[in-house]
């Protein structure tokens, strides 16, 4: 970002605002961490929070539609430019990879799916939830074409559905401090029992 581009030096505050909220909410709980705290994790005050991006009910908001926006990222690299040779279960397997790798990385840490969705408005539950609905119908279709060509077992999609992307989701805990080769491991191991 150049120095004086002050478009994209707001960008990169509410980014990090955004890193640090989905952080600090993955680790503690919505409900828990306090504007407070989340201005102390950036060294920053909370009416730096409320001019970047909002109240708590804005952050939480924001953070889910971070979420979103990193898994349609990965998921448009994948699906809409897929590598020769590849089917589609190495791509879902790909992505459900990718999503994971996002997860261990500090500087990305999206905002666990479902973590704290009740502590929206209830206009932004309604929003975020028709956006839900779409990934769903997107997916279903997804598995049913895999479980038409054979690769995946006949299975009730809408429980796989609560399965998968959850699956891996403990990995924003926290819990592993680890370098980026390892964390490409870990993350191929989780999915791939989640494959299995």
């Amino acid at each position: 970002i150049a120095a004086f581009d002050r478009k994209r030096l707001a960008e990169g505050k509410r980014e990090a605002i955004l890193v640090a909220a989905s952080r600090l909410f993955n680790r503690k709980g919505v409900d828990i961490t306090s504007l407070d705290e989340i201005a102390a994790e950036l060294g920053a005050t909370k009416r730096t929070l409320y001019h970047h991006v909002g109240d708590k009910d804005a952050i939480v908001t924001a953070c889910y539609e971070r979420v979103y926006r990193i898994g349609q990222f990965i998921e448009n690299n994948a699906f809409d430019r897929p590598q020769p040779g590849f089917n589609e279960m190495d791509l879902v397997v790909g992505v459900l990879r990718a999503n994971a790798i996002a997860l261990l990385r500090p500087d990305i840490e999206p905002l666990r799916p479902t973590l704290g969705f009740g502590a929206l408005s209830a206009e932004n539950r309604a929003l975020l939830a028709a956006v839900g609905r779409n990934l769903t119908t997107d997916w279903q279709s997804r598995y049913s074409k895999l479980q038409s060509q054979g690769e995946v077992r006949a299975i009730n999609l809408r429980l796989l559905l609560t399965v998968i992307p959850g699956g891996p989701s403990w990995l924003s805990k926290g819990l592993l401090d680890v370098g980026a080769e390892r964390r490409a491991e870990i993350a191929t191991e989780v999915v791939d029992v989640l494959r299995l």
